[in-house]
């Protein structure tokens, strides 16, 4: 049986984004931005 089967991963993306500035701001927080394959860090979990 495979353990890792049950792991659900997590993307810590909380702060003020100040090195991510001016892509990430507060109407475009960093769980929301597309990176570079056009998806968000949301979409990527």
């Amino acid at each position: 049986m495979n353990t890792l089967n049950g792991l659900i991963p997590c993307i810590i993306s909380g702060g003020s984004g100040t090195r991510l500035w001016p892509v990430s701001r507060q109407n475009m927080p960093k769980p929301f931005m597309r990176m570079r394959d056009g998806q968000s860090l949301l979409q990527k979990t």
